[in-house]
């Protein structure tokens, strides 16, 4: 049995699948087997599996959603551990190898979350994906993580391409949520990280693909935001959690609609960016009396304001700030 199954779920993503494949045969650790699971594509995905049969183990199935695929490629692995490869995404070549060897160490991690680099559609680097904070190898506890995933400055700098989970630990989590019609894989390390520590890598272990587009232009932001806030709810709700993170409501609340705010005018949708503007404030008004809240909020209202009454806006904001 190998020891890592790299899982590849893939829809209509031919363009990109075959680098990710390549990445995934191309590591230096080499006790893994590769498992795609293609979600119904109607591409040529399949004519590029072919082509890598039979260094890997293909298995298609209809549309389900991406979380319904990965539980699928769950399913099918053998792997004392597991790593969910995006179909657009790539591993560095010792992804594994320093994964494995964190998990071997820790066993009281549950899994491990590595740096990342992103790049654009056409593989050109952007930058290195760092949580604040996050400059050595290290495990934290499990609940003291999930504030990491769900509190403004943290929740969106790890990745499910660049993170190593032990295939134990769905025994007692289950699997992915395929209710969630998206951000099922934050729901998944809120389970985990509420049952078991976590571990963080210093280096970077990938590179993910950012399509600007892929959160709000396809799916829309009313949806992007409706998952978001069943998963959050299961936080602040939660017996055990709410306690320990609903003081965080307002503020969570708060980035997240100014993140949808920011995305949907870059995507076309004037109208929903200034309804999610407006929802930001009315959510947490005392964003304004607060530098990192209004460095934020200005930085929403820049998509909307001229820069002259940007500027006129802060200085006002700011005067009366220091009374």
């Amino acid at each position: 049995m190998p020891k890592v199954s790299v899982i590849i779920p893939t829809y209509n993503q031919a363009q990109f699948l075959g680098e990710a494949v390549r990445s995934a045969l191309a590591q230096t650790y080499r006790d893994f087997e590769i498992i795609v699971i293609d979600d119904g594509s109607t591409d040529n995905t399949a004519e590029v599996v072919r082509s890598f049969l039979p260094a890997v183990i293909y298995f298609r199935q209809e549309n389900q959603g991406l979380s319904a695929a990965r539980n699928k490629g769950t399913e099918l692995a053998s792997g004392e551990y597991l790593i969910f490869l995006d179909s657009d995404d790539i591993l560095l070549e010792d992804a594994l190898e320093k994964c494995v060897s964190f998990l071997d160490q820790h066993p009281e991690a549950g899994c491990c979350f590595g740096q990342f680099y992103t790049i654009d559609e056409d593989g050109r680097p952007l930058r290195l994906r760092r949580p604040r904070g996050i400059i050595d190898t290290f495990v934290r506890d499990g609940k003291e993580e999930i504030a990491h995933f769900i509190f403004p400055d943290y929740h969106d700098e790890t990745h499910t391409s660049a993170a190593l989970v032990r295939s134990s630990c769905f025994e007692e989590i289950g699997l992915f949520d395929t209710t969630l019609r998206m951000s099922g894989d934050l729901a998944l390390w809120i389970r985990l990280a509420k049952k078991f520590d976590v571990g963080h890598l210093a280096e970077p272990l990938a590179k993910v693909r950012f399509h600007f587009q892929s959160m709000t232009a396809i799916k829309g932001a009313d949806v992007v935001q409706s998952a978001h806030a069943a998963i959050l709810e299961s936080v602040f709700e939660d017996e055990e959690l709410g306690p320990l993170y609903s003081h965080l409501r307002k503020k969570v609340y708060f980035k997240e609609y100014c993140i949808l705010s920011r995305v949907s005018v870059r995507t076309g949708h004037q109208g929903t960016g200034l309804r999610y503007l407006l929802k930001a404030l009315k959510t947490h008004p005392g964003a304004l009396w607060e530098m990192r809240g209004l460095s934020l909020l200005m930085d929403t209202a820049k998509d909307f304001l001229p820069a002259r009454l940007r500027g006129v806006i802060v200085k006002k904001l700011v005067t009366l700030r220091l009374r």
